[in-house]
């Protein structure tokens, strides 16, 4: 295109024209004087385009090293030239009215540079600087710009009002280039980790939230939600992501509230401490949060919300509070019971004494009371130290983690799970029931696999187990610990109450391990699911995958693929 169409910038100041050329449709004013990390961009003149724009940068400057190349620019789809001839072509026949929600509330706020907040961004090059500037527009009414307060790009929509700004045009070539540089500049923090072909790690904003997560599939096709437990991460569902997608659904696992690359959007930093407010992590705030999750992603129902461990009380919780939104629920090695029962016609019945002590309490004074005294391993959790002990080990992060994983699942061949009553509960295996003087990580060293057994693992490799590892030794683990807290809080235990007496009313499945104590860990809970908290839980569709443990997505994604589909298509769930 002729410079007679397009004006660069920028360009020296006596070279610009005063007035715009009149013939020439739409105008795309550039802001002035906009903080952009730790690039200024200064443009007193309007850059404008013609129906048949190209925006054509002159020479740019090479950018620093951490600077990364805007890629996939272009509406060719190819990678623009060289840094020193880029080109940004747009075509307005693919322009949309608005950016996505995904580019409007990327979350990089406050946007005032000045507070000491730390901004995502701060290393614009002059090439991405060029694009910016060809998508915003100054609406103050000014012909040659207007100097405008510090401003991020990252700010959300009402900031960029505030500020004078409007949005004008955006492009699928700004959003290709917007998702890989928001990419780029989140694996300068955190590396890259190696994922199945098919699958994508992506990040939404969410609530307080930038949710991180995996997914695969079209993301038109009905959703399916993955909901990990502890100490897990979104990554534990990477072997059935793709073969979920292949029958015919948008497969989404985040990492939950607390873990992993999810983080908060006001302190993306911050590493979550035992001092902390902890009732964003009460059952239902985490169940808004699948709810809100399933909205951002711009669907407004879910073929299936699974949730595996800790995950299972809060995809149980979704299923009964918005069952116009969840179309069935799966619930894995966790037993759902539902919400807590109320006291019935109190003045016939009178509460008997200390019916209102919270179960747990029970529980510990059980426990403690055994030869030699015991404690649930939810109560080890809620405390202080807990975070530290595994995060700490001395046997190492890594190792604690090896046997943590290896003592849950199929290998250790002592797993020998069955029904037990209450007077039982001292036979289950030390992870669930420990010693009153044990830390977890004391439990983890007494069976640690061999060094043969690390090498023939197939379901977590080494390389595999080394993403969790890095993952937790990062974040530690008191995102995860502070549901336990909530769960073992009256405060907030007790808000479940709410829906007392309610059923799940869609179909619902439970799936766990042959080898998994956790679906006994509470004695009668897995009965009490079936028979009174589901309305339509089958035989067929209580699940106990042979050869598999508390892990059973990993030691057996093909079996639990074929259990979810015939599952799924008995309902008229199946695309």
């Amino acid at each position: 295109m002729s410079d007679s169409r397009v004006r660069t910038l920028p360009s020296p100041p006596e070279s610009r024209p005063s007035q715009p050329p009149p013939q020439h449709t739409p105008a795309v004013d550039i802001c002035g004087d906009v903080w952009l990390g730790k690039a200024i961009a200064t443009p007193e003149a309007p850059m404008y385009v013609d129906a048949q724009p190209t925006l054509n940068a002159p020479h740019v400057a090479s950018p620093d090293a951490n600077d990364e190349v805007p890629p996939d620019v272009s509406s060719t789809g190819h990678l623009a030239p060289p840094l020193d001839a880029v080109s940004f072509d747009f075509a307005f026949d693919e322009i949309v009215p608005r950016p996505g929600v995904r580019c409007l509330e990327c979350g990089g706020v406050p946007q005032y540079p000045n507070d000491g907040t730390q901004l995502w961004d701060d290393a614009l090059s002059e090439a991405e600087l060029w694009l910016i500037c060809g998508v915003y527009c100054d609406t103050l009414g000014s012909e040659t710009g207007s100097r405008l307060p510090d401003l991020s790009w990252w700010s959300k929509p009402a900031q960029w009002q505030g500020c004078g700004l409007d949005l004008k045009y955006w492009t699928p070539d700004c959003e290709r280039w917007y998702q890989t540089r928001r990419s780029a500049r989140m694996s300068v923090v955190l590396p890259p980790v190696n994922l199945p072909e098919g699958v994508e790690s992506k990040h939404l904003p969410v609530k307080d939230l930038n949710v991180h997560y995996l997914s695969a599939g079209d993301p038109k096709a009905p959703l399916l939600v993955l909901l990990h437990g502890f100490p897990e991460l979104c990554y534990s569902w990477r072997k059935v992501l793709v073969p979920l997608a292949k029958l015919g659904y948008h497969v989404v696992a985040p990492d939950s509230r607390g873990y992993g690359r999810t983080t908060s959007l006001n302190e993306p930093n911050k590493v979550v401490s035992y001092d902390d407010d902890i009732s964003p992590y009460s059952m239902f705030s985490l169940a808004y949060d699948i709810v809100a999750l399933v909205f951002a992603l711009g669907h407004k129902t879910c073929a299936a919300v699974v949730g595996h461990d800790f995950g299972s009380p809060v995809a149980g919780h979704a299923a009964l509070i918005r069952p116009d939104i969840f179309q069935s629920v799966i619930l894995m090695s966790a037993p759902f019971t539902g919400p807590p029962s109320l006291p019935f016609d109190v003045a016939a019945n009178p509460p008997p004494p200390g019916s209102q002590v919270p179960f747990w309490v029970k529980v510990d004074q059980f426990l403690a009371n055994l030869d030699p005294p015991r404690k649930h391993y939810t109560a080890y959790y809620t405390t202080r130290d807990a975070n530290g002990d595994m995060l700490n080990a001395p046997q190492g992060l890594h190792a604690f983690l090896r046997a943590y994983f290896h003592q849950k699942s199929a290998d250790w061949t002592a797993n020998d799970p069955r029904p037990i009553t209450i007077p039982e509960a001292g036979q289950m295996p030390h992870y669930y029931i420990m010693p009153v003087a044990a830390t977890m990580a004391d439990v983890a060293a007494e069976e640690v696999p061999s060094a043969e057994s690390v090498a023939q693992n197939t379901w977590l490799p080494e390389s595999e187990l080394q993403v969790i590892t890095a993952e937790y030794g990062r974040t530690g683990f008191q995102g995860g610990l502070n549901r336990y807290r909530c769960a073992r809080t009256t405060r907030w235990a007790d808000e479940s109450g709410l829906f007392a007496g309610r059923k799940i009313e869609v179909p619902a499945m439970y799936l766990s391990g042959r080898g998994d104590w956790g679906v006994y860990q509470y004695p009668g809970a897995a009965t009490k699911m079936k028979n009174e908290v589901c309305s339509s839980m089958a035989d067929e569709d209580f699940v106990l995958v042979e050869g598999a443990g508390h892990w059973v997505q990993q030691e057996k994604p093909e079996d639990l693929v074929e259990h979810f589909a015939r599952f799924l298509r008995k309902f008229g769930l199946s695309p």
